[in-house]
């Protein structure tokens, strides 16, 4: 829909006293001239019936810019037709779901049943025999401390290695020690469940 859009002049006066530049009652390019804003929008069932086929696959957002009307004009004027096209794909896709997960689709079965059916699938993360999980601290600082520029370079990978394995918090100034001592090397080990 192109609403009133101004052609590249001054808009039109509508008071004695306004500065703009026309002359009072040019309306020239501006349908509504003197009021403010865009006329309203007056409902159509074409634009109903299309807004309803395109609520199957787009968002109100997509629909809006595909149309050319604001997402509010749409929920004021057409937000039934949006609702019952959403509604019809979700009726569509769900029938589907459910014919294959009773069909023994093990996927279907089980994202219904996590969606639907209450279950749910957690991983309780716990130390050994389920007690805390040990945590050290480790002070870079004084481990660099008398290291070479070759040194401190070979450990830099260790450390993004570290880093990507879920060491972001990694700080400085700990008490104790984890990492290698002097002639000892260290390595991370990519260890998958089973």
């Amino acid at each position: 829909m192109a609403g009133n859009q101004n052609s590249g002049g001054p808009r039109p006066k509508v008071r004695d006293d306004d500065k703009r530049g026309a002359v009072k009652g040019n309306t020239a390019g501006f349908g509504n001239a003197g009021s403010i804003g865009q006329a309203a929008h007056v409902r159509s069932e074409k634009t109903a019936a299309e807004i309803q086929e395109l609520a199957e696959i787009l968002t109100i957002d997509q629909i809006a810019e595909e149309v050319a009307l604001s997402v509010t004009t749409i929920w004021r004027h057409y937000g039934a037709e949006f609702r019952a096209g959403r509604r019809g794909v979700t009726k569509a896709v769900a029938s589907k779901l459910i014919s294959m997960a009773l069909a023994g689709d093990k996927a279907s079965m089980i994202f219904y049943l996590k969606t639907q059916g209450g279950w749910s699938q957690k991983v309780e993360v716990s130390g050994p025999n389920g007690g805390p999980i040990k945590t050290q601290t480790f002070d870079f600082t004084a481990f660099l401390e008398g290291k070479t520029e070759d040194e401190i370079a070979a450990i830099i990978p260790l450390l993004e290695q570290l880093v990507a394995f879920g060491g972001e918090d990694i700080q400085g100034g700990g008490e104790g020690g984890l990492g290698a001592g002097e002639g000892e090397t260290s390595s991370i080990d990519d260890e998958s469940d089973t």
